[in-house]
């Protein structure tokens, strides 16, 4: 068997064992054995790959093991003679595959273009700003800074400040924060007082201390801008508050202590940022800024809680609101539900009058009954519209009558008028028989009296006369003649306050009673109120008595009652109900529904005027 010499490693981990007269190819290199012939070359050559650093291209991969020169040991340079940007340069053998070495190349400007020997990962040192750059291979400026992000004129880093403790003079390291050759910020694992002097920092507190002395706008010192994630106490002026303090945005919040707003926008609420709580010259102002809306005031009941005030907006075109008392849905200006009482006087300013029954609107109006305690005093006149029922009725003065020529009581019953001692004139005709004396007139009839009747009256007999004192049984037979229909004045057309005689059979017998227009054309088999059809009359004609064009105009709730009962506010927007304060109600609109121009629809209100 051949002698061989060991050759270790440097680790002295690996023995390449080299046989005499002969070699070894377990490396890149080539070893000689002893008595070995022919070693000028190989030594030559051995010393040749290790100055070129072994210089070949890359057969495969620029990280595979095989690109390289062969049985390449770790720690071995190559440099790979590839001339471009993408793996060529010095790489050394980590025991796997080649790492590429960066090469550094220092100046005072940046090398640009295509350079010859730059590759991808070389470094540059820029001399002037004393900054590092990566090489990267694309763009116009192929080079990635790395650091220091800031130049040797405006410091701007981060670096590690060494400041004395005053307590022990042991040195503390702290991390500086700077920006354009101010400390703006310094971190410290610990809280002491600095021995000399730093500007902005009185005290170095345990974590982030903010430089206290750079002026801002409003303010002194830097601040914190943007989110920060937890905050143990803030700081109010010089005061440390701890953060439960304050009120916070996220869920119902409490605060034990007063809130105040000291501006007079005041608080805004909702999501509509519809309700304003604020001043407007000096006053007060609860305001809700959506067009038709309310404003509710809820209290908590037993078992629930109610609304008990609602401000309404009322109609959008007019400036009359409208207030509800335990009522969500007022009609008028006070809609009350439930008693009003008052230890003082009503005063009612409103100078509306009314000789008659609604649909007038008097200054003050109810639906339901009155009953006043003490004396009543009207100023005008006093109209009741069924029975009045008085314990005693007496004239202001002596001048007053009961009744007067154009209107006359038509039935009195009493069981006495005036008394003996004082005289009573009555100035009429009496049937039937008069107590006490009859001043100016014969106690009783000594002679025969004819009494004889003109005009539309006539008795049975031809004189058309009658003597009380005759024989006969002081019964007059009368009959009504022609003439009390056929000589009276002609009218053209009924009113509403017309009355009509009517002959009817009541208990066997008949009696003449009266009966209103209206009231007769209801009972007629007529046209159905609420009827549309077409009328074809010319633009200055009058419309036909009882009828409405269908133009969509309002009417009067109770003027047009019988129409409103029929269609209702079919035909009415919810905001239009109430005209001026008066409950309305509107027609149909077919103004542009006529089949012929000069056509119109008209409506049976039933109401003639």
């Amino acid at each position: 068997m051949a002698n061989t010499t060991p050759i270790s490693n440097t680790a002295q981990n690996h023995v390449y064992n080299v046989p005499d007269e002969g070699t070894n190819t377990d490396t890149s290199l080539t070893f000689i054995g002893r008595n070995y012939t022919g070693y000028t070359q190989i030594i030559g050559e051995n010393f040749l790959h290790l100055l070129e650093n072994f210089a070949s291209p890359a057969k495969n991969s620029n990280s595979d093991i095989s690109s390289g020169p062969t049985n390449p040991v770790k720690g071995q340079v190559w440099y790979n003679s590839l001339n471009d940007n993408l793996g060529g340069g010095l790489k050394v053998f980590d025991g796997t595959t080649w790492i590429q070495l960066g090469i550094v190349k220092k100046s005072a400007n940046a090398p640009t273009g295509p350079v010859a020997g730059l590759n991808l990962g070389d470094f540059y040192v820029d001399t002037t700003r004393k900054q590092l750059y990566i090489y990267t291979g694309f763009g116009s400026f192929p080079w990635q800074l790395i650091g220091p992000k800031y130049n040797e004129g405006e410091k701007t880093t981060a670096e590690v400040d060494l400041i004395i403790d005053a307590a022990d003079n042991s040195t503390r390291p702290v991390l500086g924060l700077y920006v354009k050759n101010s400390r703006v910020a310094i971190v410290s694992d610990r809280e002491f007082t600095p021995k000399a002097v730093q500007q902005g920092f009185p005290i170095i507190k345990q974590g982030l201390n903010l430089n206290a002395s750079i002026p801002q706008t409003n303010a002194k010192g830097v601040k914190f801008w943007g989110i920060s994630e937890k905050a143990e106490s803030l700081i109010v002026g010089d005061t440390v508050v701890d953060a439960r303090n304050f009120l916070r945005s996220d869920q119902v919040s409490v605060t034990n202590y007063g809130f105040n707003i000291r501006n007079d926008n005041g608080l805004v609420i909702g999501t509509d940022k519809s309700l304003t709580i604020g001043v407007e010259n000096g006053a007060s102002v609860f305001y809700n800024q959506n067009s038709g809306s309310k404003i509710n005031f809820k209290i908590q009941k037993a078992l629930n809680s109610d609304i008990i005030l609602t401000i309404d907006s009322g109609l959008v075109n007019t400036r009359l609101g409208k207030v509800g008392i335990n009522n969500t849905a007022p009609t008028e200006s006070l809609d009350v539900v439930g008693n009003i009482k008052t230890n003082q006087s009503l005063i009612v300013t409103g100078t509306n009058d009314s000789d008659v029954i609604a649909p007038n609107l008097p200054s003050i109006r109810t639906a339901g009954g009155m009953f006043i305690a003490k004396t009543l005093s009207i100023g005008k006149s006093l109209y009741v519209e069924e029975t009045s029922r008085m314990s005693n009725i007496l004239p202001k003065t002596g001048s007053y009558t009961l009744g007067n020529t154009a209107n006359r009581w038509s039935n009195v019953w009493a069981d006495q008028i005036g008394d003996l001692n004082n005289p009573v004139t009555i100035y009429a005709n009496v049937t039937g028989s008069l107590s006490g004396n009859i001043t100016g007139s014969a106690q009783s009839l000594t002679n025969g009296i004819n009494i004889k009747f003109n005009g539309d009256i006539k008795l049975s007999n031809t004189e058309n006369a009658f003597n009380i004192n005759s024989l006969d049984t002081g019964i007059m037979s009368i009959s009504l003649t022609p003439d009390v229909i056929y000589n009276k004045p002609e009218i053209t057309n009924l009113i509403n306050t017309d009355l009509l005689l009517v002959s009817r059979e009541s208990n066997g017998t008949r009696q003449l009673n009266k009966i209103s227009k209206n009231s007769l054309l209801n009972t007629l088999p007529l046209v159905p109120i609420g009827t549309i059809t077409i009328w074809a009359g010319k633009p200055t004609a009058a419309i036909p008595n009882g009828y409405r064009i269908c133009d969509g105009s309002s009417l009067e709730q109770s003027l047009y009652s019988d129409l409103f009962s029929v269609i209702g506010y079919e035909y009415t927007g919810d905001n239009e109900t109430i005209q001026d304060g008066i409950p309305v109600f509107k027609l149909p609109n077919l103004s542009n529904s006529n089949p012929i121009d000069k056509l119109k629809f008209i409506i049976f209100t039933g109401r003639f005027v």
